[in-house]
């Protein structure tokens, strides 16, 4: 099983570095989000693997083979920031080394060099990508739709508890994943399992999509008490590892998950204000008594100020989310961190966190 996969990256890998051995096929590129989760790394990993195998279809290129090539989009080193997903690829005896990231300058060349973008785990590219969106020709996500790429072939834009799902149901189900995609048990079947907090119905998380692809890989009946007691052992050794995380520094629990976007204050003439948002898996009390109040703000706001990511633009302002907690117990808390900027970004920043917190009194 880790023979195939390791196999497979390598060989992406290699034709993606060497125009010359790819001898005139075309690259396309399969880009996970900046976040960089397990979801988002595995479903890149398996869609890369079901197009080289013809499990999906990619209308773009029926006359042609390309090379796919699963790409990280955040930096390589920072893979072993996510405890859960080292966890995984360990276990199953998977190199993570061989996986590519288009983060940093040869990386961001690397994007470029791609002939078309395969999107996994979202639907838009990050503000510095966004010129590359015209290249995007197949998406497979389970967040909100932006409406953009309208002629992306297969475009699976559907609500679910991942995009893990949606790669299993693209290639015929689960029961066809596990026969036909080596290590879609437990690599394909991990992502959806913690994502949906196994199966917890009380979390709302698990959707018919992600119950029937995980039946499927482990043939077995979908229904969440099944499922759930089936997973266990895999969810409670993941989850452990997943919210280790008071061995990393402030600035790589930042980096752990973390995306940028660009929202517009004001209506069409107000301006647009770059936000950054950082998942930690702890309680904000835990992180200051352990890091001081003092310094964590001091290097989110220095992380904010140096930007992330090739030809990001700096921050107006860092929202820190602290998840923590099982079942009925998980709780989040928010800190919003503004950059040491003129009065005018700062007016913009306070304008914008007045606007998050309308948006959820009236949810």
């Amino acid at each position: 099983m880790s023979a195939a996969v390791n196999q497979f990256l390598a060989h992406a890998r290699t034709l993606a570095l060497s125009a010359a051995e790819r001898a005139g096929r075309p690259l396309v590129g399969v880009l996970g989000n900046e976040g960089g989760d397990m979801d988002s790394v595995v479903s890149a990993l398996f869609t890369a693997m079901a197009l080289e195998r013809g499990l999906i279809p990619l209308a773009s290129f029926q006359q042609s083979k390309p090379v796919y090539v699963p790409l990280l989009n955040f930096p390589e080193d920072d893979l072993p920031l996510r405890g859960d997903m080292l966890g995984l690829l360990e276990s199953s005896s998977v190199d993570h080394r061989q996986f590519l990231s288009v983060s940093g300058p040869s990386g961001d060349a690397l994007l470029r060099a791609c002939d078309a973008l395969v999107l996994v785990d979202h639907n838009k590219l990050r503000p510095s990508q966004l010129e590359l969106q015209g290249r995007v020709v197949a998406i497979i996500d389970h967040h909100a739709d932006e409406g953009l790429s309208a002629d992306a072939a297969p475009r699976e834009i559907r609500t679910c508890g991942s995009a893990a799902s949606l790669v299993a149901a693209l290639c015929g189900g689960g029961a066809a994943c596990a026969e036909s995609l080596p290590g879609a048990n437990p690599l394909l079947l991990a992502p959806i399992v913690m994502d949906t907090m196994n199966f917890d119905p009380a979390m709302k998380k698990s959707t018919t999509i992600d119950e029937g692809a995980a039946a499927g890989i482990l043939s077995v009946a979908a229904d969440h008490t099944t499922l759930s007691a089936a997973c266990k052992p895999l969810y409670d050794r993941l989850n452990a590892k997943k919210f280790d995380v008071s061995g990393l520094t402030i600035a790589q629990n930042l980096r752990r998950d973390f995306k940028a976007f660009s929202l517009r204050v004001g209506g069409d003439d107000g301006a647009t204000v770059e936000v950054g948002v950082a998942a930690w898996l702890e309680p904000a009390e835990a992180v200051v008594d352990r890091h001081g109040a003092a310094a964590f703000a001091r290097e989110c706001r220095e992380f904010a100020a140096n930007g992330q990511g090739a030809g990001a633009a700096p921050l107006d302002g860092l929202m820190v989310m602290f998840a923590f907690g099982k079942g009925a117990g998980f709780q989040r808390q928010l800190a919003w961190v503004p950059t040491a900027a003129a009065a005018e970004r700062r007016e913009r920043a306070r304008a914008l966190m007045d606007g998050f917190v309308a948006h959820a009194e009236q949810r």
